[in-house]
């Protein structure tokens, strides 16, 4: 309709039609005040983002690089320190054990690709109910570590379940206490962290998978290339660029995303075997109130951070592996690349041709598979129709250690003390819902679900708003600085939380404002903003938004009409999802809650079930019910929202 007007008025003025008021109308010059009120009006799309994330990230930010140089105590005299701070990590053992866990941690990035990927494949290749496999790998991702280290702090202990079932087995002499062990602590975080960001994998590889040309898979299945093959030749080189941004992201979770698991599972023990960075922060910070040693280790993190991201992109960039790949093979390797599609075209090869054309071609690998090509030919179809019953079993094979732990949970938190006591792995009929009452009233767990609603609904409700107006403004305004200005933004999205929180807790004690679930929730909506900018942007791109929204500028429309009319209506789908996604993901935050949140009247529901883990005891039903608690709405709110969670995560895949 716009683009059917602006044809009009363009043909009226190249034949002169234009009437006298409309011609004086664009020929008169508009007044300053008139000029500049568009301008300005339209900067308001792109202010509270810059707002938020100036506030609540830049500044802290700036401020802890500042203050690492000073004898930082909040709220007294700071003498200026030089690179004393500094000085002290660097000749402190404990920080340097502590920089040998983060990168110990490191070590299971190809743990956390190839399993998923592996899974992925086996989905892709035609299996019943693939999307129900999909949901329940995933339904670990969208609760909280902190919860979900309640969970294992009594499957992992050296009487829990894993023992227990090794006993029963016969295989009593690997029993351990797993997460009191120097040496096994480590690999055990290194697996449940697998065990978490599995379903995440899963699916973005999948939905990667889903723009393979299925052709290559036909080619290779027709040439005889095993499954081991195809996953190396095909499967590999096709998800390259998604697994490097896989590799990225689990990098930054490394540094980022451990805070809930070691704050509940181990406290950074057994003698520091476990702690990471940003623990370490935390507890200089806020519970021993060395401020400035906690701003020198963060800008410690911050660099490191920084330099491990910026190498791991160059070295994608660069194809730096590829090259070394190349070399290790060396030049007298010999690599077979069978093309059915050209060799068929060329040999004019058909499966009731007179002349055996296999016994024509140099190579056995290729000989063979033509020679088998009419047998392959009649089956591949009823093949790629059907369903391995090989796949299916080991698809339900791995759902095990996705459902038992929550069965488990629920089975700790519903067992009366008795049946508890005789049998802690199996699942009895005689259940109470005393532990469950015990930790409602304990922990307080009715008024901390409300104040989590509070804060998460602020978040996700301010986060879309904002992110929505900010994406319009990029979408007006997408040239070189805006591209710049955007990949800024997103950078602040991937930083350590802890970089930032301890100086705008140190900011909002000084501004009184400690204690505030809406402050609470505007730094979710900070947080997640950059996200919500770079999503929102990438779906009006994508959908072609941008032609009508030129178009209606053209037809006289103004901004806040076209944004209001245009922009919000088609856009609907994509803010859905970004709401749902930071609902699952502030309603799951620990260390933000936990620094923000003093007074355990304003605690969130994780703060709060953390909490009673500590004062009840390590093992305690009280505890499981308290995080069953807390995963109950998470869950609800996925479930509800599944599509549109996985269509955010998986958002730009395979473009």
């Amino acid at each position: 309709m716009f683009q059917a007007r602006r044809d009009l008025r363009e043909q009226a003025a190249g034949r002169g039609e234009l009437s006298a008021s409309t011609a004086a109308r664009r020929t008169t010059k508009k007044p300053l005040w008139r000029r500049i009120l568009p301008k300005v009006a339209d900067l308001l799309f792109v202010l509270p983002c810059l707002g938020l994330v100036g506030f609540f990230i830049i500044l802290p930010v700036c401020t802890v690089i500042f203050r690492s140089v000073y004898n930082w105590n909040p709220g007294s005299a700071s003498p200026f320190t030089g690179l004393s701070n500094y000085e002290v990590l660097n000749h402190s053992s404990v920080f340097h054990q502590i920089l040998g866990n983060e990168f110990f941690y490191l070590l299971g990035i190809p743990l956390w690709t190839l399993l998923p990927i592996v899974v992925a494949v086996l989905l892709y290749e035609r299996v019943p109910a693939a999307g129900v496999f999909r949901t329940i790998f995933f339904i670990p991702a969208v609760i909280s570590p902190a919860l979900l280290g309640i969970l294992f702090l009594s499957f992992l202990g050296l009487s829990g379940p894993l023992d227990t079932i090794l006993r029963e087995v016969g295989l009593g002499s690997l029993a351990r206490d797993w997460l009191n062990s120097s040496l096994l602590v480590k690999p055990s975080i290194i697996v449940l962290m697998a065990w978490a960001s599995f379903g995440t994998g899963v699916v973005i590889f999948s939905a990667a998978l889903s723009g393979v040309d299925p052709a290559l898979f036909e080619a290779a299945v027709l040439d005889g290339a095993s499954w081991l093959q195809r996953l190396r030749y095909i499967v590999l080189p096709s998800l390259r660029s998604v697994i490097e941004i896989w590799v990225v992201l689990q990098v930054v979770n490394v540094f980022t995303g451990m805070f809930g698991w070691i704050f509940v599972l181990t406290a950074g023990g057994p003698s520091y075997a476990s702690s990471t960075l940003d623990y370490d922060i935390y507890t200089n910070a806020i519970v021993n109130g060395n401020f400035g040693l906690a701003a020198a280790e963060s800008v410690y993190l911050l660099v490191i951070v920084v330099l491990l991201i910026g190498g791991l992109i160059l070295l994608f960039r660069t194809d730096f592996l590829a090259r070394a790949a190349t070399w290790v093979r060396g030049k007298g390797t010999r690599m077979i690349r069978v093309r059915l599609r050209s060799t068929r075209e060329e040999l004019a090869w058909t499966t009731g041709a007179d002349r055996d054309w296999s016994r024509e071609l140099p190579l056995p690998p290729l000989r063979w598979a033509l020679r088998t090509y009419g047998r392959r030919m009649k089956t591949y179809e009823s093949k790629s129709r059907s369903w391995s019953r090989t796949r299916l079993a080991v698809l339900v094979a791995a759902l095990v250690p996705f459902v038992y732990p929550f069965a488990f949970l629920i089975s700790m938190a519903l067992k009366t003390p008795r049946a508890w006591a005789q049998d802690q792995t199996g699942f009895s009929a005689h259940l109470t819902t005393v532990n469950l009452a015990s930790a409602w009233s304990g922990a307080n767990l009715g008024r901390a679900t409300l104040n989590s609603l509070l804060a998460v609904i602020v978040g996700s409700v301010v986060c879309t708003c904002v992110a929505a107006g900010g994406a319009y403004w990029f979408l007006r305004h997408w040239n070189r600085v805006s591209q710049a200005l955007l990949g800024i933004l997103i950078c602040f999205w991937v930083l350590p939380y802890v970089v930032f929180i301890i100086p705008l807790f140190v900011t909002l004690a000084r501004l009184g404002l400690i204690n505030n679930l809406w402050i609470l929730g505007l730094l979710y909506a900070a947080s997640y903003i950059p996200f919500g900018i770079y999503l929102v942007h990438a779906y009006l791109r994508n959908a072609a938004i941008a032609e009508v929204v030129e178009a209606a500028r053209v037809d006289g429309a103004n901004s806040f009409g076209v944004f209001r009319r245009i922009v919000v209506p088609l856009s609907k789908p994509v803010l859905g999802t970004l709401a749902a996604l930071t609902f699952v993901w502030c309603w799951g935050d620990l260390i933000g809650a936990l620094v923000i949140l003093q007074d355990p009247g304003h605690w969130t529901v994780t703060v709060a079930a953390s909490a009673l883990v500590g004062r009840y005891g390590m093992q305690t039903q009280t505890g499981a019910a308290a995080a069953l608690i807390g995963i109950v709405p998470v869950i609800a709110v996925f479930l509800f929202a599944q599509k549109a969670i996985v269509r955010g995560i998986t958002a730009g895949v395979g473009k």
